[in-house]
């Protein structure tokens, strides 16, 4: 007792460092119960790769290769065949410069003003659908062959308006493609991703069939008045067009905002309601008469009006509806040719020192002198005589001179 009362700190430090080890102990347990869990796991994984690994490869048989090698054929036909008449050009005209396309622009535009006057369709006075830019200037060579093509477009939306008839064309907008930002594609596109253009509202002519897409997209926005009448006619003559219009965004603003009461459509169905038809009199029963009228004639209590359904108004739907509309013309063009093959390089000559050839002096025919060179040819007996003058100094200068070495 008294050994506890003078060691009581040495065995607090004994009872604190049983406790520090218990409790690594206990976590050292866990962690290897933990590490047999995985490695187990892991044991599995590794067995499972091993009979993937060793399993013989399943392939398709012959036959079932040579189906599916058919219906490619036969698929690669039908999209070739569904694709040539939207591939087919539509437009063919001569292109046009300067002062001339300006005054295409401008007679289109008057003409097509005209036969809007003529279907009695309200238009903005010197209207010019979107080619105002080019009443005071004209076009620019690069971009006339694009502006005719819009110009032949508009006119075709154009008469579909004036055969529906509208009522008012408020306005009519093209893609002014001559500003920068007004063709350029707002992302990357790419046809594995996204197999149809989808603009998301913007409005820009979009040209991608450098791209892999099967079509470009040109998009015309305009707005007008008409009744329901004249919308379905628009639209109907819109599927039956020789070019592929698309409507992508229609906004509808009804003229009335509140709906008719009660008596206000019956004042106005009493006004369009067509005369009443008459049934045929029948003769009344055997013994008895019609009983007659405040005039004195026979009136037949049994008889009611009998009205042509077909005569029947419609109440509701002949307001005038204001109409907003997006339309996407889709141009289908062939696919870019494939590119031709390079041609193989021309062989490259060997490397190493290149030696200078000599040049040949040019041939003489018999008889004829030789060419005179740039040193004088002397006789023999002159030459013997310089030999002799010379000195060992001097020859010995002249051998260095003409590369020669010294023997």
């Amino acid at each position: 007792m008294n050994f506890i009362k003078k060691n009581v700190l040495l065995l607090a430090m004994f009872l604190a460092f049983f406790a520090l080890l218990a409790v690594s102990l206990y976590f050292l347990k866990n962690k290897i119960a933990e590490r047999g869990e995985v490695e187990s796991d892991l044991d599995a994984k590794i067995t499972a790769r091993a009979q993937l690994w060793n399993r013989r490869p399943a392939f398709p048989s012959k036959k079932n290769v040579e189906i599916v090698c058919s219906n490619v054929v036969i698929q690669t036909a039908l999209v070739a065949e569904v694709l040539k008449p939207l591939r087919q050009v539509q437009f063919s005209f001569d292109i046009l410069e300067g002062l001339t396309a300006q005054n295409e622009i401008n007679i289109t535009c008057r003409r097509l003003s005209d036969m809007l006057k003529e279907r009695q369709v309200k238009h903005p006075d010197k209207f010019q659908f979107g080619f105002g830019r080019y009443t005071p200037y004209p076009p620019k060579k690069q971009d006339t062959p694009m502006i005719q093509k819009q110009l032949r477009l508009v006119e075709e939306l154009i008469k579909l308006a004036a055969n529906a008839p509208f009522h008012e064309l408020i306005s009519f907008r093209r893609v002014e493609f001559e500003d920068a930002h007004a063709a350029a594609p707002a992302k990357s596109r790419n046809p594995q991703e996204e197999p149809l253009i989808s603009m998301g509202g913007e409005f820009a002519a979009l040209d991608l069939t450098g791209s892999g897409y099967l079509y470009a997209i040109m998009p015309f926005e305009m707005e007008f008045w008409c009744v329901t009448d004249s919308l379905r006619k628009f639209l109907n003559d819109l599927a039956a067009s020789p070019n592929i219009f698309l409507p992508r965004i229609m906004n509808i603003e009804n003229e009335k905002k509140e709906p008719m009461s009660g008596s206000q459509g019956a004042a106005a169905a009493a006004v369009t309601r067509p005369a009443a038809v008459l049934a045929p009199v029948a003769a009344p029963p055997r013994g008895m008469a019609f009983p007659a009228s405040k005039t004195g004639a026979a009136t037949n209590p049994i008889e009611k009006p009998r009205v042509d359904p077909t005569q029947l108004p419609f109440v509701m739907g002949q307001e005038r509806i204001k109409v907003g509309m997006r339309i996407e013309w889709l141009e289908f063009r062939p696919p870019p040719p494939p590119g031709r093959k390079s041609q193989p390089a021309a062989p490259k000559p060997p490397t190493g020192d290149k030696k200078t050839p000599r040049k040949s002096s040019p041939a003489t025919a018999p008889g004829e002198a030789p060419a005179p060179t740039g040193d004088t040819v002397k006789p023999p007996s002159e030459q013997q005589k310089e030999k002799q003058n010379q000195t060992p100094s001097s020859r010995r200068r002249r051998g260095n001179a003409g590369g020669e070495e010294e023997l």
